[in-house]
């Protein structure tokens, strides 16, 4: 008769039925992460997009002197092209003496088996200082600003 917890594993009808366990769970556990992947990898992707989009965008807009409005535009025109579905009101672009400052926000809803869903928001932005680039100073200074 076993004494101890290690002991019940070498016997023999308890290694037999943790192999079982392991043969029947192993390929369970591959098989759930394999789905996660196919189904949350193209989010993260428009995700990883879209946030590289913000970030060239505010870099780009640091060295010109696009309004405001036409990066909204230019950003929402990108965010078409990848996917992801970000509304108008939910896009702030924000041009200051110093700094272009790009917010957004977004949800997208990831359906589970069972009918389940769940809600996954992302707040991609970023903050570009802009530089003094003398001719946007001169440009601006012509146009009386």
């Amino acid at each position: 008769m076993a004494t101890r917890i290690t002991d019940l594993i070498t016997l023999p009808e308890v290694s037999k039925t943790i192999y079982g366990v392991k043969t029947i769970l192993t390929p369970l556990a591959v098989v759930a992460c394999l789905y996660a992947g196919w189904i949350a990898a193209p989010i993260y992707s428009a995700k990883n997009n879209f946030e590289e989009a913000i970030q060239t965008t505010a870099r780009e807009a640091a060295y010109n002197d696009k309004g405001e409005e036409e990066i909204h535009n230019d950003l929402m025109e990108q965010a078409r092209k990848i996917g992801v579905p970000v509304r108008d009101e939910n896009l702030h672009v924000t041009r200051g003496e110093n700094l272009v400052r790009i917010e957004a926000s977004y949800q997208i809803p990831l359906k589970l088996p069972r009918g389940h869903v769940i809600m996954l928001n992302f707040t991609p932005s970023d903050v570009e200082k802009t530089l003094t680039h003398s001719a946007i100073q001169v440009k601006q200074i012509k146009e009386g600003k």
